[in-house]
Formats: C-alpha cells, sequence, structure tokens
C-alpha cells in the first residue's frame, strides 16, 4: 500500500503582529515517536507561550491540541491543513511566543494555519510503502553475497551490520517474503533463520 508521506522534517519562522510561531513538520509512526518530538520540542522552547499541534497516523489516529489558546483557533486549523494535503504519519507543531498584540480568533486561526501550510510546503513529498521488516544472520565468510542479496529488486531497503556475524535486515512488502526467503536461500545456498518484526514499516 502506498503511503502520502513529506520527505524531511523541517522548521520555518513566522512573525504576525510581534508574535512568532515557530513551525516544525515530522514524519511520525506512532504516538510514542510522536510524544517524543514533542518533548524535543518543549525542551529546545521551554519559555514558549503555547505549543500547539496535530498529528495524524496511517491508521487514521488522529489528534489536536491548542494548548491554551482559545478552543479551535490552533490545533483544529493545524490538524485541516494535515487532512487537506492527504499526508499521514505526519506531526505538525508551532510554538509560539506572544508579542503584546491579541490577534483574536480569525487571526489565530489564520496565523495556525498559515505556520502549517508553510511547514509543510518545505517537507517535501514521497510516496512510501508499507513494508515489513527481515532480519537474518550470515556468517563473515559469506560476505561477498551481501551486495547481491541487497541489489534483490523487490527489497525496498536494507541495514546491514558486522560484528562477529553480519546481520541483516531488509525491508518488504508482505506478499513479497515468501519470495525472499527462497532468493535468499538460493543465493547462498543453505536454509536461513529469518524472523520477522511485528510492526509495520514505510519505505
Amino acid at each position: 500500500m502506498n503511503i502520502k508521506e513529506i520527505e524531511k522534517n523541517s522548521t520555518t519562522e513566522i512573525v504576525i503582529n510581534k508574535s512568532k510561531f515557530f513551525a516544525y513538520s515530522f514524519i511520525v509512526h506512532n504516538e510514542f515517536e510522536v510524544e517524543k518530538f514533542l518533548n524535543e520540542i518543549r525542551k529546545n522552547h521551554s519559555t514558549a507561550t503555547h505549543i500547539c499541534y496535530a498529528f495524524r497516523l496511517q491508521t487514521s489516529e488522529e489528534k489536536c491540541s491548542d494548548d491554551g489558546e482559545p478552543q479551535g483557533t490552533a490545533g483544529k486549523p493545524i490538524l485541516d491543513v494535515i487532512k487537506k494535503s492527504k499526508f499521514e504519519n505526519l506531526l505538525i507543531a508551532v510554538v509560539r511566543y506572544f508579542g503584546g498584540i491579541k490577534l483574536g480568533a480569525g487571526g489565530l486561526v489564520r496565523a495556525y494555519s498559515n505556520s502549517a501550510s508553510t511547514v509543510l510546503s518545505l517537507s517535501g513529498e514521497k510516496q512510501s510503502l508499507e513494508c515489513q521488516k527481515l532480519s537474518f544472520n550470515i556468517s563473515l565468510s559469506e560476505s561477498k553475497y551481501v551486495k547481491i542479496i541487497q541489489n534483490i529488486s523487490c527489497i525496498k531497503k536494507s541495514e546491514v551490520t558486522y560484528k562477529d556475524k553480519i546481520l541483516i535486515d531488509i525491508f518488504v512488502e508482505e506478499i513479497e517474503i515468501k519470495n525472499i526467503k527462497t532468493q535468499i536461500q538460493n543465493i547462498l545456498m543453505r536454509e536461513i533463520d529469518f524472523s520477522i518484526d511485528t510492526n509495520i514499516y514505510y519505505v
């Protein structure tokens, strides 16, 4: 399944009537990652007046927060930008430092919407595939096969770690798992003990 995600995490700054708005975009795949990024922002902006955010995951799970701004003037406008963009697995946080001039409800909605849209325009776009991760070990003497395995066409991404053995993690679509196992075992000319991660990855 193809998922529309941002290509990179981004940030931007907008000043409206002396209030500073710092907007951030993050690729996230679960609420744990959402909270991790929010905690980083709270740490870096410990004196901010408001830290408002919204996120939407591929599972259709979504949430938004006004963080003290009048209800519906911050988190919901950010979430509306995310929904309209059709991006999934996206967190947008907007940090506000109050400049002394009240913006009013309409002004706040426009400020948070504009901040979210601007940072999103800097974040790029990519199509990600829903994949599962297969892991297996090969011996150091089989290192000559690593590149051959990595070049198998249906592998979307691979990660290799060299220790006393070579650990190979490969990311493939679920429908390709049986096929990829067969191809790797044919390359190595032996049985392989594969482990499958139960989590879903987007590559």
